[in-house]
């Protein structure tokens, strides 16, 4: 029995552009298939295991989007006044931060 790699995109094309590729690979002995929704990776499922399963989508995900995230984007665009602003703004929350807990703990001697 032949293992199962089962590429599933929105954009097809390019699924099926990348399982052409892995299917020139003889060395990875895999039958390639391509669908373009999980109801067809669910059908697949029914008929046999699937050994590789490559599932495509937006990357990030807005609802885990964070400061990081962000602030990589600036850098790797080097957009420098706002990477420079954020990271000003970023150390004086930390510096209030810390000055308020030290505060909060640290006794006043008299």
């Amino acid at each position: 029995m032949s293992r199962s790699f089962v590429i599933c995109d929105r954009e097809e094309g390019y699924a099926a552009a990348f399982a052409v590729f892995l299917m020139k690979k003889k060395e990875l002995a895999f039958q390639v298939q391509v669908c373009d929704g999980l109801s067809q990776v669910q059908a697949i499922l029914r008929e046999h295991p699937i050994d590789v399963l490559l599932i495509g989508g937006d990357y990030p995900n807005q609802s885990i989007y964070m400061l990081q995230h962000l602030f990589n984007n600036w850098f790797v665009r080097l957009e420098l006044g706002k990477l420079t602003a954020a990271a000003v703004m970023l150390a004086l929350v930390v510096f209030l931060f810390i000055a308020v807990v030290e505060r909060i703990l640290v006794p006043k001697e008299k």
